[in-house]
């Protein structure tokens, strides 16, 4: 095991904090060109609000679990939780982004500090966590694991195409990172008005259609119970920031919702090697 120190200074960057982070993904994991995914959302999040369950009469919505495969397997699942938002009278202006690192190894938080970040649909306001959370030793700059990482780029042109455009995203990555630690550090910044929370994650990987739905129904109870006693036994690769999730609505006494649920079978064709997407949104109790 490389020590913190070590870990931390591999995943570092001296890249500006002026710099805009281009996409990494725009062309494979969703459209590249600004008309057809503008149109694509504009289906996804009409249908959703459609066809949602009924689920958001709970209360004021505060955080989402949303998955973050390419469009054509895990959009219309996303969707589900971006049309709460798109639906929203006030929207939230600051959004907290947390996903699991699939190319970087680090212990903490992995923020950034790009000022901007790019996709078809143009350019949103950045800035590394500890801009709107406060410094702490928990947080890493890295921009250089930020740079080609899918599971938070899928999710801005969702927030560019639900929200208004007066806002700002704040990201951070997981690894080696203890859960309890980040709702610690997070939550005070959560309490705040106007500040939002997106877990980005998708379930089981690469089971049976059958052994997944099962799989995923079980990591499904335990999240919406809010059941921390039983959260490591949840299978899912952003497992660290859905139970940083659960520690946070259970401090703020948040009520959990399973939104849509799906697999990659009816995109791939086939049944013996799936992917589970679930859609978790969070509301404050009446």
């Amino acid at each position: 095991m490389r020590s913190k120190s070590r870990q931390n200074q591999e995943a570092k960057s001296s890249m500006a904090s002026t710099c805009e982070r281009k996409p990494a993904h725009a062309g494979s994991f969703y459209p590249g060109k600004k008309a057809e995914l503008d149109s694509m959302l504009s289906a996804l999040l009409s249908s959703s609000c459609k066809n949602r369950r009924g689920c958001d009469s709970k209360g004021k919505l505060k955080a989402l679990i949303v998955p973050h495969a390419g469009y054509v397997y895990s959009a219309g699942t996303a969707a589900a939780g971006y049309s709460l938002l798109s639906q929203l009278a006030v929207q939230p202006k600051d959004f907290i982004l947390l996903g699991p690192s699939h190319h970087a190894l680090f212990e903490g938080l992995a923020t950034c500090n790009f000022s901007t970040w790019a996709t078809p649909l143009g350019s949103i306001a950045s800035a590394s966590i500890d801009k709107l959370c406060g410094k702490s030793e928990l947080v890493v700059n890295a921009c250089k694991a930020h740079a080609p990482e899918h599971c938070l780029e899928v999710q801005v042109p969702f927030l560019q195409k639900a929200c208004s455009k007066d806002f700002c995203i704040y990201p951070a990555l997981t690894c080696e990172t203890d859960a309890k630690l980040a709702a610690d550090y997070l939550a005070p910044a959560l309490s705040r008005k106007g500040a939002f929370l997106i877990v980005s994650s998708d379930l089981s990987h690469f089971l049976s259609q059958q052994q997944a739905q099962k799989i995923d129904e079980a990591s499904s109870r335990i999240i919406t119970s809010l059941d921390l006693v039983s959260a490591s036994s949840i299978d899912a690769c952003g497992k660290t920031g859905i139970i940083t999730a659960m520690i946070l609505a259970k401090k703020f006494n948040w009520t959990c919702c399973l939104m849509d649920y799906s697999t990659s079978f009816a995109a791939s064709g086939g049944g013996s090697r799936v992917v589970g997407y679930g859609c978790y949104a969070f509301f404050e109790k009446k």
